[in-house]
């Protein structure tokens, strides 16, 4: 119980992403796992939140080789949102699209 505190205090601190927060609602309704609710919604999520952050979103994709160093930000964070759609489907994660 102390540990779970200790996590809520943490999260309530620093805050958590867009997508954690709205896998919440998804798990608890359509009783998807908490994991699985984060990697349906990570693309979107991402995709959404790249304008606000470019260069945020620009390291990750050139960390994983999705982008080559000289890439501006927009560009990287570009190929990283399909990085991450292109991950979903090749682990067969269903899509929130109706």
């Amino acid at each position: 119980m102390l540990a779970a505190a200790q996590a809520g205090i943490a999260f309530s601190k620093a805050g958590v992403t867009l997508r954690h927060g709205r896998s919440s609602p998804i798990g608890a309704h359509f009783h998807v796992a908490r994991g699985l609710s984060n990697a349906m919604l990570f693309p979107a999520a991402t995709a959404f939140s790249v304008p606000a952050a470019e260069s945020r979103h620009g390291d990750c994709p050139r960390t994983l080789g999705v982008a080559a160093d000289g890439d501006g930000d927009a560009l990287a964070a570009g190929r990283f949102v399909w990085a991450l759609r292109d991950l979903c489907e090749e682990l067969e994660v269903p899509t929130p699209q109706v």
